[in-house]
């Protein structure tokens, strides 16, 4: 039996999620925007996995088809699929939001029967598949999502008792709320977090974003955060609340190890795997910047044995090929997958 490994991998983003500014006619973008041939460039970057989104509003009998044939795709060349059920209508993630409505009984309905119909449908694949739970979860309270998320397993489990199923921390999967997380007496959870940090480095001068946008400054790697950011958190404090890291003023290999403690904490803790579903530099950022960046990121992670997967391969911002699947960062493809 091929043994999958999940260690290195890339969001295929933008497909069977967030694909609302790319397309209105979802059928011929399910058949054009990811074929078989980005799937073997993939595998021949050197990539183990891939973590493929896909939203409630997507779903329907051809999505499923195009999972299928991804699965079967990745299989072929020694691949596994992560697929994350990235975003379910209803869901907000404003970490500001005292109450998110993705709790309310009706959306957690949603998401019980979203994942028991996946499993109907996809139960007969092999370790080739696994499963996560809801991307980037946001809870005011603390509890909703500890209270959510094992009716999801439950949903799986009537079907699929092996089945390796993956948990993100709280406040968009962050590294810091970690130790938040209830832990389910189940040896097939596998529990995950992203790492953007800092923001003002990965996601500078983002156009989607309203910090970025309204600051506009672009920084080098390794870089100090020097007077001009601080001056921008003075006026705009809710950016610390949106973004609390944005504090630490250095941004370095220390200061990646210094903030991945919660993630080493975790895994001697608690002696579970960790894994690393989602990180990158925007496009907009100097791309010898972004990859020196990325290359002692995925070095920490790798010597801390934590998978990964960069978000993102094509588009979406953060993209290694663009909308035409034309290669835009070689390098960078090296870095993430030698």
């Amino acid at each position: 039996m091929k043994e999958f490994t999940y260690q290195k991998g890339i969001n295929v983003g933008g497909w069977m999620s967030q694909y609302q500014d790319l397309t209105d006619d979802l059928s011929s973008h399910l058949a054009s925007f990811i074929t078989e041939e980005d799937i073997d460039r993939i595998a021949q970057w050197g990539a183990d996995h891939i973590r493929l989104p896909f939203e409630s509003s997507a779903i329907c009998n051809e999505t499923y088809d195009y999972m299928e044939k991804c699965i079967e795709w990745c299989n072929r060349r020694g691949m596994g699929v992560l697929l994350d059920l990235h975003y379910i209508d209803g869901m907000s993630c404003d970490p500001l939001l005292p109450e998110n409505p993705l709790f309310l009984p009706e959306n957690q309905q949603c998401f019980i029967s979203i994942w028991d119909e996946v499993s109907a449908r996809l139960q007969t694949h092999g370790e080739g598949l696994r499963y996560e739970l809801l991307n980037e979860v946001t809870d005011g309270t603390g509890y909703g999502w500890n209270k959510m998320y094992p009716m999801g397993v439950a949903a799986i489990r009537s079907r699929e008792p092996n089945r390796k199923i993956y948990v993100g921390s709280n406040r968009m999967n962050d590294v810091n709320h970690l130790a938040e997380l209830h832990l389910m007496d189940d040896p097939n959870l596998i529990y995950n977090f992203h790492y953007y940090d800092p923001h003002a480095f990965t996601h500078q001068m983002a156009p989607f974003d309203q910090d970025m946008h309204a600051f506009h400054h672009a920084y080098d790697y390794p870089c100090f955060f020097g007077e001009e950011l601080y001056h921008y958190v003075k006026d705009h404090p809710d950016y610390v609340a949106r973004c609390p890291g944005v504090l630490l003023t250095h941004n370095n290999r220390e200061d990646m190890l210094r903030r991945l403690r919660p993630a080493r904490e975790f895994i001697r803790c608690t002696g579970k795997p960790l894994y690393c579903g989602e990180f990158g530099v925007i496009s907009l950022a100097d791309e010898n910047a972004a990859s020196k960046w990325i290359h002692d990121l995925v070095d920490v992670l790798r010597q801390m044995k934590i998978g990964y997967a960069y978000w993102c391969y094509k588009v979406r911002d953060f993209g290694l090929v663009d909308r035409n699947s034309k290669e835009l960062k070689p390098e960078l493809a090296k870095t993430l997958f030698e």
